[in-house]
């Protein structure tokens, strides 16, 4: 140190320059990033329960059976104990046999048996829960014989099935097979025997069957002229259908008459018995006696 350093008040010992020139090198460096530490999580452990199992007084010990993990009732445990019961309560149901249709109730049939209904509507044996209102109404739409079906279902194993069916006017003998129509021209098999229908016969077959069967086979006009027909002439057990001269019968006289399919059936009548009246008187026996069109009636010997 020199004398002008002393005088001017500069004078500084060695450690006190070695304490500046740390000072300045401390100023020059940036204090690193403190790095965030991470933390361990720790994972809370479920308490366990010990249990301590007492051996014989003779023995002088004891055994610490295996810790057993502390059950909560958490929101988990009461849905799923929810969830079981439920389950148990819904098989319940469906296997108690107070709840099982042993067999529906049927109304308003005469075509079709009980059995019959019962099998096109599928509710017989089964959980009242489990039957499908719509469904077993279903079934019956592509029934010909059914015209409306009601399905009714009570508690606690109670259903019945009212249907309305359609009424056969006319038995037809198609070719070699016989069939009910009714007034609208809807075709279904034939039940048994029936009074009061009218009978028609046709040689080949006449009617247009289909694979829907609520399709209609035939004019429905033709039918309510042989309803007509039948009513004017209830002495005649069969008409006869051709596909050109329409509806006739063979008169026990000896020959055939007809009558068309449309018009006025009861003029139609009225004029084929003042013929024959008219014929008879002539001792004239025809073969065909034809009224199809009133304003040209003919008779062919």
């Amino acid at each position: 140190m020199t004398i002008g350093q002393r005088l001017l008040g500069e004078a500084r010992t060695r450690a006190e320059e070695v304490r500046a020139r740390r000072a300045s090198q401390a100023r020059k460096m940036e204090p690193l990033a403190e790095q965030p530490t991470k933390r361990k999580s720790k994972r809370k452990r479920q308490p366990r329960r010990r249990y301590d199992l007492a051996l014989p007084v003779g023995l002088g010990a004891e055994m610490r059976l295996p810790a057993i993990p502390a059950l909560k009732a958490g929101p988990r445990l009461v849905s799923g104990l929810s969830l079981a019961l439920l389950g148990l309560v819904v098989r319940g149901l469906l296997t108690a046999p107070q709840f099982y249709v042993a067999e529906a109730a049927v109304e308003g049939n005469e075509l079709l048996t009980a059995n019959q209904i019962r099998s096109i509507a599928q509710v017989d044996e089964m959980p009242v829960f489990l039957v499908d209102h719509a469904e077993a109404l279903a079934r019956f739409a592509p029934v010909a014989e059914v015209a409306e079906a009601r399905v009714w279902i009570g508690w606690p194993n109670r259903t019945s099935v009212t249907i309305t069916e359609r009424q056969p006017l006319v038995a037809w003998k198609d070719g070699f097979r016989d069939w009910w129509l009714s007034e609208e021209g809807v075709a279904f098999l034939k039940h048994g025997e029936r009074e009061g229908l009218v009978h028609i016969v046709s040689e080949t077959p006449i009617l247009n069957i289909q694979r829907d069967p609520l399709a209609q086979v035939i004019d429905p006009q033709v039918l309510v002229a042989a309803g007509v027909l039948a009513a004017q002439l209830p002495s005649v057990e069969s008409f006869v259908f051709d596909p050109i001269q329409g509806l006739g019968y063979q008169d026990a006289r000896g020959w055939i008459a007809y009558f068309g399919v449309d018009g006025d059936m009861v003029m139609k009548v009225r004029l084929y018995t003042t013929i024959v009246e008219h014929l008879e008187s002539k001792s004239i026996t025809p073969a065909t006696i034809s009224v199809k069109d009133l304003s040209a009636p003919f008779y062919r010997q």
